[in-house]
């Protein structure tokens, strides 16, 4: 059986569960039984310390970064006051959870296919 870490945000739209439901369906069909923590595995470990175990379970790493946080009007690197760095505008974006960033990044650490 190959087994694929499966990350992404908690939906908070029908149309991202949807989604998600159409990945892991999807998965199924092909023999690849998604994993994903809280959904299907849990652990009382500190919560990297269960990413991990999970990803060296699996065979394989997909992350779905759906959006998350929606800056209207804002700045980045506010009030820099060291020479070459800059503030820069951050309106109208769009942020995911860092999970999606920290979880792809140990399954790359570890060597999993993403």
């Amino acid at each position: 059986m190959i087994s694929i870490f499966l990350s992404y945000p908690q939906p908070h739209k029908k149309e991202q569960q949807e989604f998600i439901n159409g990945i892991i369906e999807h998965l199924k069909v092909k023999d690849i039984t998604p994993r994903t923590l809280g959904v299907t595995d849990y652990d009382n470990n500190a919560p990297l310390a269960a990413i991990r175990r999970l990803m060296l379970e699996s065979d394989g790493f997909i992350t779905v970064a759906f959006r998350r946080t929606f800056i209207n009007n804002g700045t980045g690197r506010m009030e820099a006051d060291i020479e070459g760095v800059v503030s820069k505008g951050l309106s109208g974006e769009w942020l995911t959870s860092p999970f999606c960033q920290i979880e792809t990044a140990k399954a790359f650490q570890l060597g999993l296919p993403i």
